[in-house]
């Protein structure tokens, strides 16, 4: 009989922490479940309803920026527009050292019987000297220098004026 009332009681064990456990995971999900409706009630509610101003209001609590996407599409237009302002001056500081390095640099001239204004100029461009033969040429004539041009052979640099230049290779 012994085997008799230990099964019976194994069983009734075994029954209770059933039940237990079913009770238990019963109240787990009603509470679970009134949780929810509260949070529903509550979002349905005008006062705990999410609005545009709560939501701003709440990131920026948080130190996030709140921006409409036109002023997002703004600025990433003005930062594409710097960077390539930026590789400009970059780009122009690069031309004012290689030119900086070319101030100090002397260039003998030589001029032969034959050549005329147009190719002093040209030539005075190509080893950087003058920026504009253009206006090389402009002030040559104008000053009558165009007709006074000796052969031979001048030094000049890139920080000479035209007038300079012009008076070099006049005398």
């Amino acid at each position: 009989m012994k085997p008799i009332v230990m099964s019976f009681s194994l069983g009734l064990l075994l029954s209770t922490v059933i039940i237990g456990v079913v009770y238990l995971i019963e109240i787990d999900n009603q509470a679970g479940a009134e949780t929810m409706s509260e949070m529903d009630s509550e979002l349905n509610n005008e006062e705990g309803a999410m609005t545009e101003d709560k939501a701003r209001s709440f990131l920026e609590e948080q130190d996030h920026v709140v921006l409409k996407s036109s002023k997002y599409e703004e600025l990433t237009d003005l930062e594409k527009n710097n960077e390539q302002l930026n590789d400009k001056i970059s780009q122009l500081e690069k031309r004012n050292e290689n030119s900086g390095s070319s101030q100090n640099v002397e260039y003998e001239l030589v001029i032969e019987q034959g050549m005329g204004l147009e190719e002093v100029a040209s030539q005075l461009h190509e080893e950087n000297i003058i920026e504009d033969q253009s206006k090389l040429k402009e002030y040559f004539r104008e000053n009558d220098y165009s007709r006074s041009i000796q052969t031979g052979s001048f030094i000049v640099t890139p920080n000479m004026s035209l007038d300079q230049i012009a008076i070099t290779m006049t005398n």
